[in-house]
């Protein structure tokens, strides 16, 4: 279980550095960006009041639901532009530095929240939810 909360983890972690790159020529990106941090703030949200498993699920379930929406927003930016799957940092203008850093922030947030519904990892529902965030975030590859 540990080990799909990590792919996880990775994953928003790539998703989060593409969609990071936003400003300039990648104006755009700044609706990507805004849709997954109000999904993200939305499981923020939700796990400050898990007590059980059930709520655990729940809380899972809802931030599945955001990240169907914002997943293609977020393909969309990659396929539109490739270039930023191999950016370097130091590349990158002051900007998206900052853009950059604040998604990486909001990744120890989203680390947090994750390790407080740890402890329902175990229940089946929980399982199946934490499965489907896992197969939405597949559609980013």
């Amino acid at each position: 279980m540990k080990f799909k909360l990590f792919s996880i983890f990775l994953i928003a972690s790539f998703m989060l550095f593409i969609i990071s790159c936003g400003g300039g020529k990648y104006a755009d990106l700044n609706d990507a960006v805004d849709s997954y941090i109000a999904a993200t703030d939305g499981l923020l949200s939700d796990t400050d009041s898990v007590t059980d498993a059930k709520e655990a699920a729940d809380a899972l379930n809802n931030y599945a639901d955001r990240l169907e929406e914002v997943v293609p927003k977020m393909k969309a930016v990659i396929e539109k532009y490739p270039e930023l799957k191999t950016m370097k940092k130091q590349d990158m203008d002051p900007e998206l530095v900052k853009i950059n850093q604040k998604m990486s922030d909001y990744m120890k947030k989203i680390m947090t929240a994750m390790m407080k519904l740890m402890k329902y990892m175990n229940d089946p529902e929980v399982q199946k939810a934490q499965k489907r965030i896992t197969e939405i975030t597949r559609q980013m590859k």
